[in-house]
């Protein structure tokens, strides 16, 4: 399986992610779209996406000219049924992709913040995630690092409607850490 990684700056890296697929003798490849000369892959190369994070924002192309052709990537990726994954900004692009607005956040979220679970749509009920996602909202606390926010939202923070979306099988984004 190759697994695709769009790298918006050099700091936020996949982490974990590449140790995953490495661990599961999955192929890495990266779009690394703060260098110059980077290209994205053709569709039939790849089974699954992931978008990591970046201080930039989704409606930032005056800022970054390869925002575009990025969500144009992303938006074919999603149509051809590929798995994505969306961390961070990476959400709010895949979000963008499916049609939310995006938008910026009233208050800035940094720290620890109280979840409440407001639906569960779209998310298999015997999965290993959901029953996490489930404990973690029940009894745990979630850290907060995010300015612009999405209305795909399965979750709420105390001050803002955001975080976590799945769509089918296929795309789910994420746009906090828990610990």
């Amino acid at each position: 399986m190759t697994i695709h990684i769009l790298q918006h700056v050099y700091f936020e890296g996949p982490g974990f992610i590449a140790k995953w697929a490495e661990q599961n003798s999955c192929e890495v490849t990266y779009t690394r779209l703060y260098e110059p000369g980077h290209h994205f892959p053709n569709l039939s190369k790849l089974h699954a996406l992931v978008i990591m994070g970046g201080p930039m924002d989704v409606f930032a192309e005056h800022d970054y000219y390869w925002l575009h052709t990025e969500k144009i990537f992303i938006e074919d990726c999603i149509q051809a049924g590929k798995k994505v994954l969306g961390i961070c900004l990476g959400a709010q692009l895949a979000a963008h992709c499916l049609g939310a607005m995006v938008s910026t956040a009233p208050n800035r979220e940094i720290g620890w913040y109280p979840v409440k679970l407001l639906k569960m749509l779209f998310i298999c009920p015997g999965s290993v995630l959901c029953s996490k996602i489930r404990r973690r909202c029940s009894t745990g606390m979630l850290i907060n690092f995010r300015f612009p926010t999405a209305d795909l939202s399965c979750f709420v923070l105390k001050l803002t409607k955001i975080r976590l979306f799945f769509l089918a099988t296929t795309c789910s984004g994420y746009n906090f850490t828990w610990r």
